[in-house]
């Protein structure tokens, strides 16, 4: 009965330490299946008695509300960090086992590259024990590469990137309505105005439709790469192959 009472009290001051908030989760290659193909391997290499993996939807789960989960059984309530940098779509959770369905371990991996880490000490701090085996999404601008604190997102085909990053890249000026979820940006003598959300957009007050409406991702607003370029008169190519995006204003 102790053991259930501290651990109750540690899970509050954790969350009250962590926060709870809701993330949005990114649209990445990775599903849970390919996922898991890549954590069942490295589980075997890194774990003697592995035989496979099951995923953990708990901690998926947690990473939308501080990085905090718990469960419970007849005898005990456990818990588990989830460390700050890994958030909700980042990431699939997986345990190994053993032949006897006995958990051995646990991994993560990320979902935009399929790097594998596993928990160090108490599970604060992780270590990658494989790197990533998926290319992550490249853009380059007029042949300069172009950096986000974001990485760009694949939704429906369609390359979606930080908003304020790419149309100051394009060298527009850009105004945001946080009341209505608006971005309005002006280049010369073009403006274009798109609200999160919905798929409609106006270029120069004319209504237009966007394969994929914009979003909000890490605090992050991301939009249709080649719409915004496209608006602006720039031009898009996708290499498929390479997994690369390169815009050509000039």
């Amino acid at each position: 009965m102790l053991k259930r009472i501290l651990s109750i009290i540690l899970i509050v001051v954790l969350v009250s330490s962590f926060g709870i908030g809701e993330a949005v989760a990114a649209d990445n290659l990775l599903t849970v299946a390919q996922a898991e193909a890549i954590a069942s391997s490295v589980a075997r290499d890194i774990w003697p008695d592995a035989v496979g993996v099951r995923h953990n939807s708990w901690i998926d789960q947690a990473a939308a509300h501080g990085g905090v989960y718990y469960r419970t059984s007849p005898y005990s309530l456990s818990f588990t960090v989830v460390p700050l940098f890994l958030k909700q779509g980042d990431f699939h959770s997986f345990e190994g086992v053993d032949q006897n369905g006995r958990l051995v371990g646990t991994l993560r991996v990320e979902r935009n590259t399929g790097q594998v880490y596993r928990p160090m000490g108490l599970g604060m701090n992780w270590e990658v024990v494989r790197a990533g085996t998926v290319t992550p999404i490249t853009v380059t601008l007029d042949g300069h590469s172009l950096n986000f604190d974001v990485p760009p997102q694949l939704t429906d085909g369609r390359t979606l990137v930080p908003l304020r990053a790419i149309f100051e890249a394009l060298g527009a000026e850009v105004q945001w309505n946080a009341a209505t979820q608006t971005a309005t940006a002006m280049r010369g003598d073009t403006a274009v105005v798109l609200t999160i959300g919905s798929q409609t957009a106006t270029i120069n007050g004319q209504s237009v439709t966007m394969d994929v409406p914009g979003r909000v991702v890490d605090g992050r607003t991301l939009v249709p790469l080649r719409f915004v370029a496209e608006a602006f008169g720039v031009e898009v190519n996708w290499d498929s192959g390479n997994r690369a995006v390169t815009i050509t204003s000039q």
